[in-house]
């Protein structure tokens, strides 16, 4: 699959969601729609970044994908709807979104509007616990040096009930301020990312579905948003890694996106 062909039926698919949330339903029938939105818009902004280097496009559409989350999340709350499993915190990756976009304000609205109790029907608890911890890190970077935070890490420790995870080890790397365990952990968590990508390259069998994986098997947002949490803890690593381009890894001036969502929601109100 190439680039120009990922493109198309990315923006193509785009254009269908957003219409179809002009339907004046509430939103928790709208919540799968918009998670998808948050991956479409994901998958754009990585394509504009690989295919013409466009930083711009790239974090413009990044912080389109975490305003779809936002919407979704005081939506929820406007209408009391806080039952739905898309309200899980690991459901999509928006957070990271907002932080590799440079929109800090707008990743602490959406750690505020969020969940943040543990509903195991929604998602795995080690799941949680990890961006639970990423969410009080967003919200005050002192998080990371308090008790709170050492009862998350254990916590997710306990969930994950004695299996690896790179994950746990970038906590404790970023609590401990350990730039070699920092690098020996993200390294890892690389790796697991190529591993994760060829066997879901291998299971993809719809046209749709691999046009919205493609783009993330060459960069991680993920990544890119924790070498930014280790840079505000002194750690910056000069390495060059997989998947985190260096275009992405520089800070840019704050970008005002017009955010389609509101425009919306007004537009839902004056029907």
């Amino acid at each position: 699959m190439d680039i120009d062909t990922v493109t198309t039926l990315v923006v193509e698919e785009t254009r269908t969601r957003m219409a179809q949330l002009i339907a004046p339903v509430p939103v928790r029938n709208k919540a799968d729609n918009l998670r998808r939105l948050c991956r479409l818009f994901q998958a754009l902004g990585i394509c504009k970044l690989i295919s013409t280097a466009d930083v711009d496009g790239f974090r413009t559409n990044l912080i389109r994908g975490a305003q779809a989350r936002r919407y979704y999340l005081r939506k929820s709350r406007e209408e009391n709807s806080l039952d739905d499993r898309f309200l899980g915190i690991s459901k999509v990756q928006s957070i990271f979104d907002a932080i590799v976009a440079g929109d800090v304000a707008l990743a602490r609205q959406i750690a505020s509007l969020s969940v943040d109790e543990w509903h195991e029907t929604w998602e795995y608890e080690d799941d949680f616990c990890y961006y639970l911890f990423v969410h009080r890190l967003i919200q005050s970077v002192h998080f990371v040096d308090t008790d709170e935070a050492a009862a998350v890490i254990a916590r997710l420790e306990r969930a994950l009930e004695g299996q690896r995870s790179r994950r746990l080890s970038l906590l404790k790397a970023l609590q401990q301020r350990d730039a070699s365990e920092f690098l020996r952990a993200f390294d890892g968590f690389l790796e697991d990312c190529r591993q994760s990508n060829e066997k879901k390259r291998a299971t993809i069998t719809e046209y749709t579905a691999e046009a919205i994986f493609w783009p993330g098997s060459f960069v991680s947002i993920e990544g890119l948003a924790w070498l930014r949490f280790a840079a505000a803890r002194g750690i910056e690593p000069a390495d060059e890694f997989a998947y985190c381009p260096a275009d992405a890894r520089q800070s840019y001036p704050l970008l005002a996106v017009p955010d389609l969502f509101d425009s919306l929601d007004q537009a839902l109100k004056q029907a």
